[in-house]
């Protein structure tokens, strides 16, 4: 099976054990992500910092070096364990003495860490890799090129709400292009609904 094309991340090795470890500073979603082909990913409220607070609490548990933006992160405050996605918050992550960065972000084509990644270790998504197959239409198509079992799917761009007439009698499940979770997702039946949540992506949370 072919696998979807793409470029390495860093070569740099990340030990998880002993006294070679290296630091890791854990960064966090801080701005709205760019549309992507007209199309718009909300920001998740707080980018993320819960799970980031989470992976950090784990690590220091674990005997991990941990940077964070402060001498002592607290257990009950998200804010003092992970530093923004930005080129400043991750200079000063990395002025804070961080040698890996964990995206615990969401990433796209020219963000600020892809200009990071050749030199020092990061875990997470190749930024590259992301912007194509996170598009939802994307992916789909080439699982269904590759021969999986996919469901009967239309994309539906704004003014094409007709082209949904096809679907009016069923129980459509959309999806927008991009989103998190089952962030949009609606289950909705009759043609009129089905019209009413498309209009609703097109020109209110989703773009396009």
């Amino acid at each position: 099976m072919a696998r979807p094309p793409g470029r390495s991340l860093s070569d740099n090795t990340i030990p998880v054990g002993g006294s070679g470890m290296k630091r890791i500073a854990i960064l966090y979603q801080a701005a709205t992500p760019p549309p992507i082909r007209g199309v718009v990913k909300p920001l998740k409220p707080g980018g993320y910092r819960d799970s980031g607070a989470d992976i950090g609490y784990a690590l220091i548990n674990a005997g991990i070096p941990l940077v964070t933006p402060g001498p002592c992160p607290a257990a009950d405050d998200e804010e003092t364990w992970t530093f923004p996605d930005t080129f400043s918050g991750i200079d000063q992550a990395l002025q804070k003495g961080a040698e890996v960065l964990w995206a615990n972000t969401t990433v796209y084509q020219d963000h600020p860490l892809e200009h990071y990644m050749d030199y020092i270790a990061v875990i997470g998504q190749d930024p590259q890799l992301v912007d194509r197959y996170e598009d939802k239409w994307v992916m789909n198509s080439w699982l269904a090129s590759e021969g999986f079992l996919v469901p009967r799917a239309i994309q539906v761009r704004a003014g094409q709400e007709a082209a949904c007439d096809d679907f009016a009698q069923e129980t459509v499940v959309l999806k927008p292009v991009r989103g998190r979770g089952s962030q949009g997702v609606r289950k909705v039946q009759g043609k009129d609904q089905l019209r009413s949540e498309i209009h609703h992506w097109n020109t209110r949370l989703y773009g396009w």
